[in-house]
């Protein structure tokens, strides 16, 4: 009888022993960078201070810069994985590390890329590159709008309402073809902004290779109409990126049917 509980003893012991390395392993690892500001317009000053001083920063032909940072995702830690973890560990006295631990070696593989960022001669992002050098993904080419495409206000062919002031609103169809990676392809952010503004009025991760933006009774101001820009960049399914294609656009000024300008109250 002594020797059959101090045998359990034992296995028990070991077992308790055990428990915690998933818990250790899930909390463990490193917060993968957040690439959120880093788009075309975008400060150099601006993305060094989100992302810190790159890797690798050189200066190109033209004497604009171009910094390397390393991406490292797969291995971020996990606050619920690790509560997961401990319960089961105490639930099945340890029996649980049998899985958990083998569980968190594949959530704890890494993956490692190189976002390259290339700047224009104000120090502004104008093209980015996440990608193993190993992998190609196909820059996007664009359809439409056309290069310096007139855009239409106060549209009456959209499904809005007549506003008295603003006008029925106006419609962008941004199109573009498809692009190829071996991996397939995740989706496409697009990008719109006005040329002299770093914020976009558009942001978006889209599936398709097409978006339509219908603003109802909105209007962009005669001071504003010119310098339009949106950039389209492909994801693959593993996270590599494409080059930029960028394109142009300029609003139509913004008319009622009697000449009278667009207004807001």
């Amino acid at each position: 009888m002594k020797s059959s509980t101090a045998l359990i003893m034992q296995l028990l012991i070991s077992l308790m022993l055990l428990s915690g390395c998933s818990v250790g392993m899930a909390v463990s690892g490193k917060e993968e960078m957040n690439t959120s500001v880093v788009y075309p317009g975008v400060p150099r000053q601006a993305v060094i201070s989100r992302l810190g001083e790159p890797e690798l920063s050189v200066t190109d032909e033209d004497g604009n810069k171009v910094d390397t940072y390393t991406i490292v995702k797969g291995n971020e830690p996990s606050a619920g994985r690790a509560v997961m973890h401990g319960t089961l560990d105490v639930i099945t006295l340890g029996l649980w590390e049998i899985m958990g631990t083998p569980m968190e070696i594949i959530e704890g593989q890494e993956s490692h890329s190189q976002l390259i960022i290339y700047y224009d001669s104000e120090d502004r992002i104008k093209d980015i590159q996440n990608t193993n050098p190993a992998i190609t993904v196909t820059t996007p080419s664009l359809l439409a709008p056309v290069n310096e495409e007139l855009i239409q206000q106060n549209n009456p062919n959209i499904e809005c309402n007549f506003d008295p002031l603003r006008g029925y609103g106006h419609e962008i169809f941004f199109d573009w073809e498809d692009s190829d990676s071996p991996n397939g392809i995740k989706g496409y952010r697009l990008i719109v902004k006005n040329s002299g503004s770093t914020i976009p009025v558009i942001d978006e991760f889209v599936p398709d290779s097409e978006y339509t933006d219908t603003r109802c009774n909105s209007f962009v101001m005669d001071n504003k109409l010119d310098d339009w820009e949106w950039t389209v960049q492909a994801e693959d399914n593993l996270g590599n990126l494409s080059h930029i294609a960028t394109g142009e656009f300029i609003y139509e000024p913004c008319r009622m049917a009697d000449g009278t300008f667009c207004s807001a109250p």
